[in-house]
């Protein structure tokens, strides 16, 4: 997708929001933001019911912030886009049109041409020397209103028959090398113990990590609201707060008991990876209309911070009232506050097969100090009580033991 610019008018102050259920009300901003229903609108949150007098913020809402990009690709479409019109949260809505994550459709004056859709095999598979991500950037960055700081492009795939973004492709920068390797081993460690994960793969180059996205279910997209959004935060507070608060977010909801025992597994899994960025927003709720009872989503975006020298060595929120990584002993003490049941046998469970994927991943050999700290954070945060689960780093070309078999990534995903 990609926009006329030249239907850019000098400042967009409303725009018309709607559902895959209909029409829904109109977003406006002058001195303040303002969100109206209407007539019988289409409830656009969990947490903004239908009702006659409008929602008044001095920022703008949760549930429309939510999308808004941050880092790379706000500084991108910001330098593409000033010249033709004013740039700020108004207008990062009503490029995405229809496209955004979630269930949320928006109307405006902005003219959109039709996406196109790309090779995904090629991309997997590319060898030049040339950088794909640039010129996918180059051809999607308008589909591209995503939050999060890492660099990162939507695309449509050929096997879409609507033409939308289903795909979405990271990069890294250069303060995070190798982050595409380091996000594959986490995911891939993820589905392995049977956590529910997103279909991904690795680019032959490894330099991208390409994920399809779970809130497309038939071609329909899903409501999806991360816990940031459910807890009426914005988004620069996601690390505010702590893991038993946002577990409440499952209770005040209604998902089930097996949503809390995800919940739990996502957390201590972050901890079992030394994953320091599990901040609010990367735990989200998925539906299929707001009277529905939301469940939790497939876990996403861990990565191994505590690989990289620049990042902070502790918790992204507090647990048992601190922000240092947990051993076994705090993650029990946090599945009791849960009111998880069998939580230290799940525990064992998760660091034997951690540690013993690690040994099958043959694209760590690139990457041996990724290895070498998984290693020492999965046995940390779980003491190992004499388990014989230990992470043997094959050599490169030995051969693979049938002990060595795992589930194919993304098979137990949306």
């Amino acid at each position: 997708m990609g926009i006329d610019l030249k239907s850019l008018p000098p400042r967009i102050k409303r725009i018309r929001v709607g559902t895959p259920g209909g029409d829904s009300g109109t977003l406006t901003h002058n001195a303040i933001y303002q969100f109206n229903y209407g007539d019988a609108g289409e409830q656009i949150a969990l947490a903004m019911p239908v009702r006659i007098d409008p929602y008044n913020r001095g920022a703008i809402h949760p549930i429309f912030e939510m999308n808004l990009p941050e880092g790379f690709i706000r500084r991108e479409l910001s330098e593409r886009l000033q010249r033709y019109t004013r740039v700020d949260e108004m207008l990062f809505l009503a490029i995405q049109g229809n496209d955004g994550v979630g269930r949320l459709h928006y109307e405006s004056k902005i003219i959109r041409t039709p996406t196109v859709a790309d090779d995904l095999d090629e991309i997997i598979n590319w060898d030049s020397s040339r950088s794909i991500f640039a010129e996918l950037l180059e051809r999607h960055l308008f589909n591209t209103t995503l939050s999060g700081m890492q660099p990162k492009v939507v695309i449509a795939s050929e096997k879409t028959s609507l033409q939308r973004p289903d795909i979405i492709i990271k990069s890294a920068g250069d303060d995070y090398p190798k982050l595409a390797l380091n996000e594959y081993v986490c995911m891939t460690i993820a589905n392995a113990v049977g956590l529910p994960t997103p279909v991904f793969q690795l680019s032959k180059n490894q330099q991208l990590f390409v994920m399809n996205r779970f809130d497309i279910e038939d071609g329909i997209q899903l409501g999806m609201e991360d816990f940031a959004v459910l807890m009426g935060r914005a988004s620069q507070d996601r690390y505010i707060g702590s893991y038993e608060n946002a577990a409440r977010v499952i209770d005040l909801y209604g998902s089930s008991y097996d949503d809390m025992c995800r919940f739990f597994d996502y957390v201590a899994l972050c901890c079992m990876l030394g994953n320091g960025d599990a901040h609010l927003k990367n735990f989200s709720l998925l539906y299929s209309h707001p009277a529905d009872t939301p469940a939790l989503s497939p876990i996403y975006d861990v990565v191994c911070t505590q690989v990289y020298e620049l990042e902070a060595k502790n918790l992204a929120l507090k647990m048992n009232d601190s922000r240092d990584f947990p051993d076994r002993q705090g993650l029990l003490r946090f599945a009791k506050t849960l009111g998880i049941k069998a939580a230290e046998t799940r525990l064992q469970e998760m660091t034997e097969i951690s540690l013993q994927t690690l040994a099958t991943i043959d694209e760590l050999e690139d990457f041996p100090e990724l290895g070498g700290v998984l290693e020492k954070t999965i046995s940390r945060a779980n003491a190992l009580d004499g388990s014989k689960a230990r992470f043997i780093r094959r050599q490169k070309g030995a051969k693979k033991r049938k002990s060595d078999s795992l589930p194919i990534p993304g098979k137990k995903g949306t």
